[in-house]
């Protein structure tokens, strides 16, 4: 978690995205990619890896992508976490529990369409998802 972390907070005030990818045989690689875009998937060794990136502001939709939850399951990744200037969210097949999301007592602005589109993905597939508040202190 500490590497992760790390870079995550590297990667919160980037202006392209960035991955950071640790296999299941703890090798690490560090990807950049372009404002809106990073390819994790040229890292060979993805099944069960855990994989962090992060969203630009400019590019952010304050929740996972399609993109990103299609490179989840095609890929096999255990972990897919994300981080961007409000949250850091995560997806993972490793346990069930889903943030609960309440559409009647939210207005359903694209950050809430995405953080309810990712909480059905999980529900509908049997993965687990969080959203955290981002209150990491900036490096």
């Amino acid at each position: 978690m500490k590497v992760l972390e790390y870079w995550e907070n590297k990667f919160e005030e980037s202006e392209v995205e960035n991955a950071l990818v640790i296999t299941k045989d703890n090798k690490v690689y560090k990807i950049s990619g372009k404002e809106d875009r990073v390819r994790p998937e040229i890292i060979p060794e993805l099944d069960k890896a855990i994989v962090t990136h992060n969203h630009p502001i400019k590019e952010t939709n304050y929740g996972f992508s399609t993109d990103d939850t299609e490179f989840f399951e095609k890929q096999k990744i255990s972990v897919l976490r994300l981080e961007d200037n409000g949250y850091i969210y995560q997806l993972t097949d490793l346990d069930d529990y889903i943030d609960e999301v309440n559409t009647k007592a939210v207005k359903m602005d694209l950050e809430n369409y995405y953080h309810w589109y990712a909480a059905n993905f999980a529900k509908n597939k049997g993965y687990g998802y969080r959203r955290i508040k981002n209150e990491r202190e900036k490096s």
